[in-house]
């Protein structure tokens, strides 16, 4: 590879030229990276300066990499290779990582400590969940617990703030008196404080640190022990510093500490106008504020602009630079244009964002079309479509998939939601745990053993049948249920399958054999190589080149590749990863679950954030979505946020006096005016990001926007500066399209198959359609056909797929009659067709979208504080369907009589026996799908039905016309073998303290049978007439189609 020469224009060669500490702020595109690698190249050749004496600093992996390689090639052009190899060129968390390497035995961390990943930071917290306490925090699962402790460890080292330092403050605060509204936030404080101590403490008994030690912990050492301090800044008198825009606290103190303020020689470089990584924690005002820096003040830094852009085309920087000119906190600069010739700016206005879409697919068709046949003049790969959100992007994506225009996303498929990899994990999960129905099911729909839902449907009743008979020779021992995997281990006996079938299930039962055996004795690579190799998903693969085979493909190398870095040996080992890997999944790790950004592909359109864009560039650049962002609360003291007023950089940000916790007027003034202050940054943030898409452009700019989008009610607002695009009299308005008076998606919502989509995408929304609809089996045979499916619905895919136990009772299944309709429906359902039949056909057929429920909110709330106040109880279920009205916290403050109703209760008393029953009742040859929420098996053989409703009671004569109790009741007596004699069926009202029960015999059984009977055959008919009882409108979704 030859390195063109580099020819610095005048700026620039005043920045190479220049002696002494330097910061320089340098516009987009001037060549920021290119200038820091010549000053590096210049130091060791010009300043006779040995090469190990350099230090570069930058933020990712990649980014090191390239400067590595750019240093690397300019040396070895200029005859000094070797000396590249000696230049230092390091992440802040790579060089901190080295400090506590070398010397972090000095505050008790060992040489050989493990770095650990997010998956593994998972492991050790589930170690000592048990010793944590949270009164005040609302805790929803194991893993919300995680994600919260994790988030507020990662802030709290982004601030070099330690568990001690957090409890300090607490207790000041607590001896100058709490208010208490301010009491709630200052316990949260306190117990993710222990937290934080525990999760420390176990990384050090498990020898383990995590990024964020990295460089708190080499800042711990530099500022304990002056000598080791001496010893590293001694080393690296030379520091060399790109996008220090982009650093967070911890990052600037490690840069302070590293830095001589006599014999160094700094030379930092960036853009405050680029500082778009607010939200992750990196201050502007590090870089703005560094010559002033009072550590440098022996030896402060000058500053030098730079704004030659080499880039783009006039006049996409003056539409640049009247964004930055709006910027309240910046170093004055104006960006000019090195590049001649006329770029093409344009801007379009849709109705929908689909329309949105749609046009910009038809200007990249004809711009694709310009130049002459043999010798088009752009690739695919010279366009990129911007935007700061993904829903946009996904807009856009499956647009351009209907019309043929390849394109690909600047962030891999997910590593474990890979369908390749999905298949090659169920095997492992075949191996170790034989009995897991979901694992077993996925390998045999699965492409290569390719059973239909008819077969699967046959295996399943085959496992009834296989249960009947074993039942039947151990008389009244209990007798567990059959697996999946014994009906295909007894395939030779199952009828309705054809002869293909039948060899394809014993050349499986050949292979799990052979790849159990070999588990045992081989190490986990081996394991996972023999499935891959077994299941031939690399031959496969490497017969298409399309984008998705080859990225299928490195998924699949990048998944043996981690199992070869896991270890382990025999089928524990295999257990292990596997659990590894849902730890990881849960987690969202993205060490795990997903690769390196794609490298640039000419053969595909780009669609990117503006985040992930920063640093490339296009020749034609679309920047799509430009709408004002939908407001969102303040996340100022969320659980997840270390103390605000510790925070490293207080000093920039709003004051939060420790006076304001004393008394409630004096905390709710505090907090309101720090959340005013914090909003208006977001000001800035916004206008930085757009500078950051505009200025990615080369020869063809064009923004757009759209009035509608999703389920919105009203019609979105223009971001700030869309007028200032256009009045700098340089952006043509190409479209714009008048707004509809509603948003189209909800008034005329398209048909699911209306455009055409890839097969994985059409079959993901079937399935996801059939399913909200209830009609479970459809969806099953969707699912297990044999299709790739995409990973949108891989969740759905697993309840589905559960399906095949046909029900969660302890009992036999008595077999499904041969006629039996496919067709299912649930209560919430026939609930919804007795109270408006216009209301059911708009929610379960026309599928049009419904606004949230603040009232499943309130009940899943109650759930859980139910269940963690009930421990002796094995679980408690509040029914979805209540409503309550009110904010959702102000209804849980308020009404603290729920829980403790719930408590003097009977069933507050006692555990359990069955939670969440799953069932499916067969009436009229129509299924019925459901969930009893609780069941009680009493001493004296009823069953007590129990549904817990978190309003008021209702009327006698609403409840006895409603089906909910009569269908858990039939359900039940049919699940549990039952006679109706012996349930016993209840509401129970935690907003009123009232029971209501409902009368059950076998006459009431046959009576309710009929009346669901003759429901279903209305449902079948109807015309679905809206409702005469128009007081139900008024809190319905859908009372505007309906013109009410």
């Amino acid at each position: 590879m030859t390195v063109p020469a580099f020819l610095p224009t005048e700026e620039q060669r005043a920045v190479l030229e220049h002696r002494g500490q330097l910061l320089v702020l340098a516009g987009a595109g001037v060549g920021k990276t290119t200038l820091l690698t010549e000053r590096v190249i210049n130091t060791i050749e010009g300043g006779r300066i040995p090469p190990e004496q350099i230090l570069a600093v930058t933020f990712t992996h990649a980014a090191a990499n390239e400067m590595r390689s750019r240093i690397t090639e300019k040396l070895r052009e200029r005859g000094d290779a070797t000396a590249s190899n000696e230049v230092v060129v390091q992440t802040y968390h790579g060089f901190g990582g080295q400090i506590v390497r070398e010397f972090g035995m000095r505050v008790g961390i060992s040489p050989k400590a493990r770095l650990l990943n997010e998956a593994e930071k998972w492991g050790l917290l589930e170690h000592v969940l048990d010793r944590l306490t949270f009164n005040t925090i609302e805790i929803r699962s194991a893993g919300h617990a995680f994600k919260n402790i994790l988030s507020f460890v990662k802030d709290a080292q982004n601030h070099l703030l330690t568990p001690d330092d957090i409890q300090v403050y607490v207790e000041r605060l607590r001896n100058d008196g709490l208010a208490p509204k301010a009491e709630p936030l200052v316990q949260q404080w306190e117990e993710m404080a222990h937290a934080f101590a525990t999760y420390q403490r176990i990384k050090l008994e498990t020898g383990a640190i995590d990024y964020g030690d990295q460089i708190a912990h080499a800042v711990e050492i530099m500022r304990s022990f002056p000598t080791i301090a001496a010893r590293i800044r001694a080393r690296h008198p030379y520091i060399f510093v790109d996008e220090y825009q982009d650093s967070n606290p911890a990052q600037r103190e490690l840069l302070l500490e590293l830095i001589d303020p006599i014999d160094s020689n700094l030379f930092v470089i960036g853009d405050d106008d680029q500082a778009i990584f607010r939200f992750q924690g990196a201050n502007v005002r590090n870089i703005l504020r560094l010559p002033d820096e009072p550590r440098l003040a022996p030896n402060p830094p000058s500053v030098l602009t730079l704004v030659g852009n080499r880039r783009s085309k006039p006049p996409i920087l003056d539409i640049a630079n009247r964004i930055a000119h709006g910027m309240t906190e910046r170093e004055p600069k104006t960006l000019t244009h090195l590049q001649e010739g006329q770029a093409t700016v344009g801007a379009y206005v849709a109705d929908t964002e689909q329309g949105e879409a749609a046009w910009i697919a038809s200007k990249i068709s004809d711009l694709r079309g310009l130049g002459s046949d043999e010798h088009q003049q752009y690739a695919w790969g010279d366009f990129a479509v911007l935007s700061r959100t993904h829903e946009t992007l996904n807009v856009v994506e499956q647009t351009l998939k209907s019309v043929n225009i390849p394109s690909t996303r600047a962030r891999r498929e997910p590593l474990l939601e890979c369908i390749e990899v999905d298949q090659i994990r169920a095997m492992l999960q075949v191996l170790v745990t034989p009995d897991n129905d979901v694992a077993m099911a996925r390998v045999l729909s699965s492409p290569r053993w390719r059973l239909t839902e008819l077969e699967m449907r046959a295996l399943a009743r085959h496992r009834c049948i296989i249960q009947a008979q074993s039942e039947a020779t151990a008389g009244n021992t209990y007798v567990p249920r059959p697996a999946l995997i014994d009906a295909v281990m007894d395939v030779s006996n199952i009828n309705n399958i054809s002869p293909e079938t039948r060899h394809r299930l014993c050349a499986l039962i050949d292979e799990i054999q052979h790849l159990t055996t070999t588990a045992q004795l081989e190490a986990l690579t081996h394991t996972v190589k023999n499935v891959i190799d077994r299941g031939a998903y690399l031959q496969e693969l490497s017969v298409n080149s399309e984008p998705e085979h080859i990225e299928a493909r490195t998924a699949v190398d990048a998944f043996t590749t981690r199992a070869a870095s896991f270890g382990g040996t025999g089928l524990y080992g295999v257990r292990a990863f596997l659990r590894f890997l849902d730890r990881a999944e849960e987690a969202g790790d993205t060490d795990i679950s997903s690769e390196e950004p794609p490298a640039a592909d000419s053969s595909q359109v780009l669609l990117s954030t503006i985040h992930t864009a920063k640093g490339r560039e296009w020749p034609v650049v679309f920047i799509a979505g430009l709408v004002t962002p939908q407001k969102k609360t303040a996340q100022q003291d969320a659980p997840g946020q270390a103390p605000y007023p510790l925070r490293a950089q207080r000093a920039d940000l709003p004051h939060f006096p420790d006076e304001g916790f004393t008394n409630d007027s004096a905390f709710l003034t505090a907090t309101e005016h720090r959340d005013d202050s914090l909003a208006s940054l977001a000001h800035d943030d916004e206008r930085r990001l757009m500078y950051v898409a505009l200025t990615r452009a080369r020869d063809h700019l064009y923004v757009s926007r759209a009035h509608w989008a999703k389920e919105l009610k009203n019609p979105q607002v223009p971001v700030s500066f869309w007028d200032e695009i256009l009045d700098t009299g340089y952006c043509v308005i190409l479209g714009d399209e008048p707004v509809s008076p509603a948003n189209p998606s909800l008034t005329n919502p398209l048909p699911p198959n209306s455009k055409k989509r890839s097969a994985r995408t059409s079959t993901a929304e079937k399935i996801e359609a059939l399913l909200s609809a209830n009609q479970v089996d459809e969806a099953l045979a969707v699912a297990l056909d044999g299709h790739s499916t995409d990973k949108t619905w891989k969740s759905v895919l697993d309840n589905a797929l559960m399906d095949l136990n046909l029900t969660q009772s302890p009992h036999r299944i008595p077999e499904a009659p041969e006629n039996l309709s496919l067709s299912s429906t649930s209560y919430s359902a026939l609930n919804n067709f007795q109270a408006c039949p216009r209301r059911y056909r708009h929610r379960y057929i026309d599928h049009l979208p419904s606004r949230p429920n603040p009232s499943q909110q309130v009940g899943s709330t109650v759930h859980r504080i139910l269940a963690a106040a009930s421990s002796h109880v094995s679980d408690v279920i509040i029914d979805d369907d209540d409503h309550i009205d009110g904010d959702l916290h102000r209804v849980l403050a308020d009404h603290p009589e729920l829980l403790e109703r719930f408590r003097k209760s009977r069933w507050g008393q006692r555990p359990a026996t069955y939670a969440e029953l799953e069932f499916t009742l067969s009436v009229n040859n129509q299924i019925i799908r459901g969930s009893i929420d609780r069941v009680d098996r009493l001493e004296n053989g009823t069953l007590e039905i129990v549904d817990f409703k978190t309003g008021k009671h209702r009327s006698s004569e609403e409840l006895q016309s409603d089906l909910q109790l009569p269908i858990y009741a039939l359900a039940a007596s049919e699940l549990l073998g039952t006679q109706p004699e012996q349930i016993r069926a209840s509401l129970f009202f935690l907003g009123s303290d009232h029971e209501w029960s409902l009368d059950w015999s076998i006459d009431a059984a046959t009576h309710a049978r009929r009346t669901i009977t003759k429901l279903l055959k209305t449902m079948t008919t109807s015309m679905f007439p809206k409702t005469e009882d128009r007081s139900k409108c008024r809190q319905c979704d859908f009372a505007h189609i309906c013109g009410r």
